[in-house]
């Protein structure tokens, strides 16, 4: 419960609201009624590399509204946390937090796309695992070079590339036949890099929030 009420302390209201609840389930609701309405095999398949994409847009450009290049030398944006004991907890739980509630609401969203391909294809299980895991852990390790980011344009160059490379790599996984028995052992791989990404990307957050205190890099 602190650790919530510290992310909600440090994080606007609308930013939750827009980030955790009405992208994820808009953008799931929207992919999955143009896929029910196309009603093809290859859309249905596409439409969760679409998600994935989107969803990584979403991500990388999301935390810059969200936490800033709080990494960047002088720009940690949040120094009146200083002003109290109890103000470096603050951020280091707001900080766990947020890499915590990442996952939880790209699944929100890809859950809703995966939806048609459930009913119109089969089970969608190793497909939607491929494009949940894929997009956390491009948000998850990408804070470690996105929040040394102060550019609002080079933000977004960054967020279409993360995006192109999420969006493409779960359809191409997903379309060809020849990644298909390899799959599960790519689940089983991203699986993996998600703890260690949330645990070194947190470390390396912490580290730069203690240095902010010494005014060193």
């Amino acid at each position: 419960m602190r650790m919530i009420k510290d992310y909600r302390a440090i994080t606007n209201g609308k930013y939750r609201l827009a980030c955790n609840v009405l992208i994820p389930v808009i953008l799931g609701v929207v992919l999955a009624s143009i896929d029910i309405g196309v009603r093809k095999y290859y859309v249905t398949a596409v439409m969760l590399g679409v998600g994935a994409a989107l969803m990584t847009a979403v991500e990388v450009m999301a935390d810059y509204w969200g936490f800033g290049a709080i990494c960047a030398k002088g720009c940690l944006g949040m120094d009146y946390l200083k002003t109290s004991t109890k103000g470096k907890a603050i951020l280091r739980n707001a900080l766990t937090a947020d890499l915590l509630v990442r996952p939880v609401r790209i699944a929100i969203c890809m859950a809703i796309v995966a939806v048609p391909y459930g009913i119109m294809v089969g089970n969608p299980v190793k497909l939607l695992c491929l494009s949940i895991l894929f997009t956390a852990d491009i948000s998850v390790w990408a804070l470690n070079i996105t929040r040394y980011v102060q550019n609002v344009q080079v933000m977004s160059m960054l967020s279409m590339l993360a995006s192109g490379a999420s969006g493409a790599a779960v359809i191409y996984i997903t379309i060809y036949p020849g990644l298909q028995r390899y799959a599960w052992l790519i689940v089983a791989a991203l699986a993996l890099l998600l703890p260690v990404g949330i645990y070194v990307t947190l470390g390396h957050m912490y580290r730069k929030v203690e240095a902010s205190y010494l005014d060193v890099d």
